[in-house]
């Protein structure tokens, strides 16, 4: 009965070699799990700023274009051409052919529009950062129009620069 006994005694429990194998593996797949996560949550973070960017600069560009395609004219007394801290100030009528201005101008790295002197507010995203905005002025024997470029980033995003070029439509209608 004595041979049973010791037996018994070293079949229950698990060696102290088995508990530290045990350990290791499942130190290594916490420290798996957690490496995933981080890599998964830097990818989110990098795409969402870069879905901001693209945006800020898609809304800011497509409105800039629009009111210098839909102007009368450029207010080049209160215009700042290829300066990165740009402005643009443009002359137009409302529907009820008013005269008024629209201007467009870099702020606290956010590009904002003014209408008859009234802030319309920011164009650009909170999450983005304006770091140039430039219009170039440029004229021809037909016609008149702006050249824009600007520079947005986001954290964790490199700068982006975007350009565009539109043409005053009274100016080549006439």
């Amino acid at each position: 009965m004595t041979n049973n006994s010791k037996l018994k005694i070293h079949d229950s429990g698990f060696s102290l070699i088995e508990i530290i194998i045990y350990i290791s593996l499942l130190a290594i797949f916490i420290g798996a799990i957690t490496w995933s996560f981080s890599v998964i949550f830097h990818s989110y973070n990098r795409m969402k700023n870069e879905r901001a960017v693209e945006n800020s600069a898609m809304v800011s560009m497509d409105r800039i274009v629009r009111e210098i395609r839909n102007s009368k004219s450029v207010d080049l007394v209160n215009t700042a051409t290829s300066t990165p801290n740009g402005y643009l100030t443009l002359n137009n009528f409302d529907s009820y052919q008013n005269p008024g201005t629209v201007r467009f101008y870099l702020l606290d790295n956010r590009i904002y529009e003014d209408k008859n002197g009234t802030t319309l507010g920011p164009l650009t995203s909170e999450d983005t950062d304006v770091s140039s905005l430039v219009f170039r002025y440029f004229t021809s024997a037909s016609s008149t129009g702006i050249k824009i470029e600007m520079a947005i980033q986001a954290s964790n995003i490199p700068v982006n620069n975007f350009y565009d070029s539109a043409i005053l439509r009274n100016s080549y209608e006439n």
